[in-house]
């Protein structure tokens, strides 16, 4: 058992995906916080804690997942850039996808198919984006 726990913890799709998973539920709690308890639109709801929730993942996975260390300012520049271009689409793809589909899904399982089609495509942007 405990070899099994070592492979996973070195295992960096494991780790995307375990990370992942904290920032779910970080945005999650964010969203249902500002929709049910302080009443907010699901559209306010949904970008403000699209935004919590992707910071909180892309610090946990470039550190953490990507072990990337790197601290040269041209090198996070680049990755800042590129993240942003990610930030952009993802962003976009989550407003629209929400809003298609709350009706039919409801606010957070429409919200969790788009990030589960996001952490997808996100998964081979990273290993890219961090190496």
């Amino acid at each position: 058992m405990q070899d099994i726990i070592i492979r996973l913890r070195h295992s960096q799709p494991f780790r995307y995906i375990f990370i992942g998973g904290v920032s779910y539920v970080v945005e999650m709690a964010v969203l249902l916080f500002l929709a049910y308890i302080l009443h907010l639109s699901p559209g306010v709801s949904v970008a403000l804690s699209f935004w919590v929730g992707l910071m909180v993942a892309f610090t946990l996975q470039k550190y953490i997942a990507f072990n990337n260390k790197t601290s040269s300012r041209k090198v996070i520049g680049k990755q800042a850039t590129l993240y942003g271009g990610l930030v952009l689409l993802n962003y976009i793809f989550t407003l629209v996808f929400v809003s298609l589909f709350v009706g039919l899904l409801g606010l957070a399982i429409s919200r969790t198919v788009a990030l589960i089609i996001t952490t997808f495509w996100n998964y081979f942007v990273y290993r890219k984006l961090f190496k």
